[in-house]
């Protein structure tokens, strides 16, 4: 885990409610889903309408999401490690990342820039969500797969930018 504190449900619901505002019935991706509390709003505001896949890269996380929120299809890794196992069956999904982007080392967060470009290449990625303790992105590929002119989340502690870019 790389977030500072979990987030809150202030930033849980906002993500979810990025994520699937006007967009019923896709697929969603989930990237580093933690303890659940962002595939909890997603799935409240999917209400059911849709297929929840969520990765998670620590185990022993991904263990208890999968015994928490038995609906929800988690997958154990890396998501630079098994993009096309996350994506199978899947066409225009909705990517929601937790992903803490700043406390990545370069090349892994290369790595993960790189991987989510290819899936939105091959078709995979309709929408991608992205939170954010910092309202710039300094990487050239951030800005170019999460967008500009993030959200602000004040009621989260401390406060988040959401991302997010349609592709």
């Amino acid at each position: 885990m790389g977030a500072i504190l979990p987030a809150t449900q202030a930033l849980a619901s906002a993500m979810a409610e990025t994520a699937v505002n006007g967009r019923s019935g896709s697929s969603i991706v989930e990237i580093g889903a933690g303890s659940g509390k962002v595939t909890e709003a997603l799935l409240r505001h999917s209400q059911g309408r849709t297929r929840i896949r969520a990765i998670e890269a620590n185990a022993h996380l991904a263990e208890r999401l999968r015994l928490k929120l038995p609906s929800v299809d988690v997958v154990s890794g890396r998501f630079e490690e098994a993009t096309e196992k996350i994506f199978a069956g899947m066409h225009q999904a909705i990517v929601v990342s937790s992903v803490p982007l700043f406390s990545l080392q370069d090349d892994s967060r290369s790595a993960y820039f790189e991987s989510l470009a290819a899936a939105i290449k091959r078709g995979w990625v309709s929408r991608y969500v992205q939170y954010t303790y910092w309202p710039v992105l300094p990487w050239a590929a951030a800005k170019t797969l999460c967008g500009t002119g993030p959200r602000l989340i004040a009621l989260n502690l401390p406060p988040a930018w959401i991302w997010s870019q349609d592709h």
